[in-house]
């Protein structure tokens, strides 16, 4: 990464030279030094500055790099700004043990449908290409299949970059990706405010009809990060009563957690809340 990134690197070529003599040797036996480590920091300070995101220009020509490899998949979001690329955004993270054992060419695919998804925000309503390293993905248009359907959707202008040219998402799909604590699937979505839908739930003619006649749910009353919600407790978890006023909330809260679709969308409304109506 530092010798793509060389050109934004004043004295670059000074600052690595103790790191230059000790690699110049193949096969020689590596002495880290002080001196090394003293370079490699430094090294890792002016790239960290260098790299610092650009402002996007809604007029410049912009570009979506992307690669996986076996364990993880890196994007980096891009502009040119007077004749040079220069960052925009970065995004990586791990694939699960399922992904990991796709092929090469759905790791791929997949690597470049995530990114979309992940700058949809930036990327909506403009023109952009992708860049890949895997070129079967490039033929993705011409040639018709049923398989991954909604992720060829999401493909503008897919374009080949050899590997050795692809250097930042390659670096990104590498990198250590620390494990996240998993949360509970009866834990709230952050978005919805419990205290204001246990408000409504309060107000609501069909919760008090429901408090009357539950029929086959088990209702309870339930603490949810400090709100007392009525909850359905007939399954392994609480599921919030949710009031057809909130139903809309509900559903556009979990939609934008980058939904794989709307019937999964469904069911993971259905899996944590019990809504009343559908509108």
């Amino acid at each position: 990464m530092l010798n793509f990134y060389h050109r934004f690197l004043p004295g670059i070529a000074k600052l690595l030279a103790p790191l230059t003599e000790a690699t110049k040797s193949r096969g020689k036996v590596i002495t880290w030094t002080d001196e090394c480590q003293t370079a490699f920091e430094a090294a890792k300070s002016s790239l960290a500055s260098a790299t610092l995101l650009n402002h996007p220009d809604p007029k410049s020509e912009t570009r979506l790099s992307t690669d996986a490899s076996d364990s993880a998949i890196g994007a980096e979001l891009s502009q040119k700004h007077h004749g040079m690329w220069r960052p925009i955004a970065f995004f990586s993270r791990k694939l699960t043990s399922t992904q990991s054992r796709y092929s090469t060419f759905d790791r791929e695919l997949l690597a470049i449908y995530s990114a979309i998804q992940h700058f949809r925000f930036f990327l909506e309503g403009r023109p952009f290409s992708v860049l890949t390293d895997h070129k079967p993905l490039t033929y993705a248009f011409t040639s018709k299949t049923a398989r991954s359907p909604r992720q060829e959707r999401q493909l503008t202008d897919i374009r080949y970059i050899s590997g050795t040219d692809n250097v930042v998402p390659d670096v990104l799909s590498r990198a250590p990706c620390a494990e996240q604590p998993m949360v509970a699937s009866a834990s709230p979505i952050p978005s919805i405010d419990l205290a204001r839908m246990a408000e409504e739930q309060l107000r609501d003619p069909k919760v008090a009809e429901l408090r009357k006649q539950p029929g086959a749910l088990k209702l309870k009353e339930v603490n949810l990060d400090g709100c007392i919600l009525l909850c359905d407790v007939s399954t392994s978890r609480p599921r919030p009563i949710v009031p057809p006023l909130w139903t809309k909330t509900i559903f556009e809260a979990i939609h934008n957690l980058s939904h794989p679709g709307h019937k999964p969308t469904t069911r993971a409304i259905s899996a944590r809340y019990d809504c009343l109506a559908w509108t």
